[in-house]
């Protein structure tokens, strides 16, 4: 049964003024691109006018099509988009401070939108920081592609406040050997010569280096006889955010800490750092031998897919299928931690896609689990999971621990 609850009504002057800035802030792009947020936020603002609050369940049913009321407290979906939808609200109201009295808030344990004055210091923004905002984002987004293959900024020029760290992390921070931050990348190629600027470009999972192409050439000139290398690779989205989740843990290391590509790696990489990869499963690369060499989990047919050698379970994530389809997902995050050739420590922390990859750094990365988990991640600092994440529209719902085991 569906519940609600009642409330004052607001006055007509609040319901117009939260209705005009609703509009406002959409115009800005508060929620550019449409999915579960946006109609989330449309159906508060549609319910500002009603004498009820909707609760949960309500929510669950009109906005997500979830009518199993059983199981709605169970399903965190509610909960994490009021919670992102809050949160979108405060930064948003930071870069785009409010022109009139009132701003609009989502008061913590309520389902609903609500007026608040503004604070006297929230001064309408400077036109100027305004109007190259864009040109800021895009120096940023270069800025942090230039990182890669040098020194990492965090481990030498703007470290974050460190943190302490669990012994997961302070293993990589008590080792003498310099820390090798590895980061999935993917190569990709222009399929015919161009006169000025590609017109599409091509990833082959077969291909993943200018070498590799050349190979191609030779060995298929009637597929690939006119390919270009263009020397250009791309980063899956969720590297940027575990390299923000893990640069306080690893702040206290004395020893060195550079970034590489994937592609980068070699025998040599192998032995002479202690090494953290970041990204999917499909960037592993050169490390994929060593990671699944004494791995209880395999590659299945495709790299959306890892077997449990031991109980022939098949873990297959249904991200790329169902994430057009605005509905939830299962992803997979999957870290192992073991001893490299030299003695040396190499940790993976690896996603079947960008959702799993996100959900996986944020449970490794929550001391209440690494506490109650220690009998796992506990002082040899060698284990292999696998971890399930409910996600939609790439934001993680829920993560599960579904397989572990101790190397």
């Amino acid at each position: 049964m569906l519940q609600t609850s009642m409330r004052t009504p607001l006055p007509f002057n609040h319901v117009q003024i939260l209705h005009a800035e609703s509009s406002r802030i959409l115009a800005q792009d508060f929620i550019a691109r449409p999915g579960r947020l946006r109609d989330l936020f449309d159906f508060l603002v549609r319910n500002c006018e009603e004498l009820v609050t909707p609760t949960e369940d309500v929510i669950a049913a009109e906005v997500f099509g979830k009518t199993d009321f059983h199981k709605v407290n169970d399903d965190a979906s509610v909960r994490v988009y009021m919670h992102r939808l809050r949160k979108r609200l405060e930064d948003h109201y930071i870069q785009h401070p409010p022109r009139g009295d009132f701003k609009l808030t989502l008061p913590k344990g309520e389902y609903r939108l609500a007026l608040i004055k503004r604070e006297p210091a929230e001064l309408p923004p400077i036109k100027s920081l305004k109007k190259n905002r864009n040109w800021m984002w895009a120096a940023l987004g270069l800025l942090f592609i230039n990182l890669v293959g040098a020194t990492v900024w965090f481990a030498s020029v703007v470290r974050t406040p460190a943190q302490k760290a669990h012994p997961i992390w302070a293993n990589f921070q008590n080792a003498p050997q310099p820390i090798a931050i590895v980061v999935g990348n993917y190569y990709i190629f222009q399929p015919q010569p161009f006169a000025n600027a590609p017109q599409h470009l091509i990833r082959d999972f077969a291909i993943n280096s200018a070498q590799d192409l050349e190979e191609a050439k030779r060995k298929n000139p009637e597929i690939y006889a006119q390919a270009q290398n263009i020397d250009l690779h791309y980063l899956p989205v969720s590297s940027a955010y575990v390299i923000a989740k893990i640069s306080p843990l690893l702040a206290n290391s004395n020893a060195p800490i550079k970034v590489l590509e994937s592609s980068e790696v070699s025998a040599s990489t192998l032995k002479d750092y202690n090494i953290i990869y970041i990204g999917l499963l499909s960037g592993l690369g050169y490390l994929s031998r060593p990671v699944f060499e004494d791995s209880q989990f395999v590659i299945g047919g495709h790299f959306d897919q890892l077997i449990n050698l031991e109980s022939q379970k098949a873990y297959t994530s249904s991200e790329i299928t169902e994430l057009h389809e605005n509905t939830d997902y299962i992803d997979y995050g999957y870290m192992r931690t073991f001893d490299g050739p030299a003695g040396n420590l190499i940790s993976v922390i690896a996603g079947t896609r960008d959702t799993g990859l996100r959900g996986l750094i944020d449970l490794i990365s929550d001391d209440n689990f690494l506490a109650d988990n220690d009998h796992i991640f506990g002082p040899s600092g060698r284990y292999e999971i696998l971890v399930e994440v409910r996600g939609e529209d790439k934001e993680n719902l829920r993560q599960d621990l579904v397989s572990w085991k101790m190397d």
